[in-house]
């Protein structure tokens, strides 16, 4: 694992050694990203994790698999890369509960890979999720260190103790979709939420077809 410009990538041992052989070079890896090894730095101290990982103690509904308790989020958090981020059980609004401020103050995560598996009748695929309600996070703040590219969608509803999304200044892209009726981003039932100014990176220009905002009651 390297970090490049801001950015979390994996990579295999051949590709660092073809990379620092030529650190001036910049070297396309197989999964398509371009990389200057002279502007590379090695992360020595790195949790790459899977959601549907047991270990993690996440639910599973037979599509994808979430946090529903502070101990699955703590677990969550200590990674330092995952394959996607869903927190809180959207089904009858149950949310986490107990999932607690202080839990994802000190959030390791640096990156999301890719986006929930898909299944029959599923309109989103997801890179990151948070549903409430979570009667104690009241900010996004400990999500920080998340940067780079959300390769799938956005998605925050019902989180009514967010006043705003600061922690999530550092995502640049949000997904690609460009079909009428589909999102990047939907932020929906967050009663004191007035800012989404923290996805001004991500969103650039594409804010026709990007965002769906809904039942914000203070966001104009």
């Amino acid at each position: 694992m390297i970090k490049y410009l801001g950015k979390t990538i994996e990579l295999t041992d051949a590709e660092y050694e073809q990379i620092m052989k030529c650190p001036n070079y910049i070297y396309k890896t197989k999964s398509g990203k371009l990389i200057k090894g002279s502007d590379s730095t090695v992360i020595n101290d790195i949790k790459v994790c899977k959601a549907s990982d047991p270990a993690l103690g996440l639910s599973c509904d037979g599509s994808y698999c979430y946090v529903d308790s502070n101990e699955a989020l703590q677990n969550v958090c200590e990674c330092t890369s995952i394959d996607y981020a869903i927190i809180g059980n959207k089904y009858n609004e149950e949310g986490c509960s107990t999932c607690q401020q202080k839990t994802l103050d000190t959030c390791k995560l640096e990156s999301i890979t890719g986006i929930t598996p898909y299944s029959q009748g599923q309109k989103y695929q997801n890179s990151l999720a948070i549903y409430g309600p979570m009667p104690y996070i009241r900010s996004l703040q400990g999500l920080t260190r998340l940067s780079g590219d959300l390769s799938g969608s956005l998605y925050i509803n019902n989180m009514n103790q967010l006043v705003t999304l600061n922690g999530l200044d550092n995502i640049t892209s949000i997904g690609n979709n460009q079909q009428i009726g589909n999102f990047d981003i939907m932020l929906t039932n967050n009663s004191s939420l007035t800012s989404a100014v923290a996805l001004s990176k991500a969103i650039g220009e594409r804010l026709a077809y990007a965002c769906c905002v809904n039942k914000n009651t203070y966001m104009l």
